[in-house]
């Protein structure tokens, strides 16, 4: 039990990370020089008793006069019938300095509330409740902290970079008087490119999150054919994913598996996740940073 309180101080491990980018990357914000709107749902493991849900709602624009792009995430999460929930909300300002070498650098703060809950009607043996910590009751169901955000990413035509540390504060967000839980600071990064030949778009890229004693790598390939989109991804802890998508007009619609490829898999039954994004005012944009994002 104490390990799942653990992970539910982390973010979600949402496969599609271009798809709400402002999630991990706040640095991301306004990169397409309008405005956006997207939604994202992850069922984590739907083959056993107990999985993890989770819900994103992202927006985020660019403004013109203030060279600014700004960000709202909103984040649901549950492990199993509510035993643990999650919600939280996050704000994300990334002014855009372009340099007369075409670099363009893009500093990132952000600001998120978190909620966590306990349902301790849940944890019983023989109707009998269980503690995390057997000698305090919990003062409450619910804990809410905020946590602090920042880091730096830049971009050079078609090539990014972004670093951003997350719970920077490391807000104590124990159910107990007399103890602490710190929510351990995590660390977020990624690299790529995008290259464009005729109608073709590939994006290559790697990312890298480190929080506590949980830690991933990622690569991911992806690739776009005029309003097809196609990803593949590979975790250093053996998960393998493939995502598909399609894009009409300012709609874009996608879908991504991922299955561990250990003996684990077997009773996983891996995760599914469905993304939506919609690109508003595409066509008065005055300023893009990127010609495109992929999914993964």
């Amino acid at each position: 039990m104490t390990a799942i309180v653990a992970m539910s101080q982390s973010r979600v491990n949402f496969q599609q990370q271009m798809a709400t980018p402002t999630y991990f990357f706040p640095e991301l914000a306004g990169w397409h020089g309008g405005l956006q709107v997207a939604t994202q749902y992850r069922n984590q493991w739907p083959g056993i008793p107990h999985t993890f849900v989770s819900y994103n709602v992202n927006v985020d624009g660019y403004s013109n006069k203030l060279h600014s792009g700004f960000a709202f995430n909103a984040i649901h999460d549950r492990f199993s019938t509510g035993l643990i929930n999650n919600n939280r909300i996050e704000f994300s300002w990334s002014p855009k300095v372009v340099a007369t070498s075409g670099l363009i650098i893009m500093p990132a703060l952000s600001l998120q509330y978190s909620n966590t809950s306990i349902d301790w009607s849940q944890l019983t043996i023989n109707s009998i409740p269980i503690y995390i910590d057997p000698t305090q009751m919990p003062m409450s169901q619910n804990v809410g902290y905020l946590s602090l955000g920042g880091g730096l990413g830049i971009i050079y035509k078609e090539a990014f970079g972004v670093v951003h540390v997350h719970d920077i504060n490391q807000p104590n967000m124990s159910f107990y008087s007399a103890s602490e839980s710190r929510v351990p600071r995590m660390y977020s990064t990624t690299i790529g490119r995008i290259f464009t030949l005729n109608n073709f778009k590939l994006t290559p890229s790697l990312a890298y999150h480190y929080s506590g004693m949980l830690n991933t790598a990622i690569l991911n390939f992806n690739a776009q054919y005029k309003w097809i989109y196609i990803g593949t991804q590979y975790r250093h802890n053996n998960t393998l994913g493939f995502a598909v998508g399609a894009e009409w007009d300012c709609l874009r619609f996608s879908y991504s598996y991922d299955i561990t490829t250990s003996r684990l898999g077997n009773q996983t039954l891996g995760s599914h996740e469905l993304a939506m994004r919609i690109w508003l005012f595409k066509d008065k944009v005055k300023k893009q940073f990127l010609s495109n994002l992929p999914l993964m």
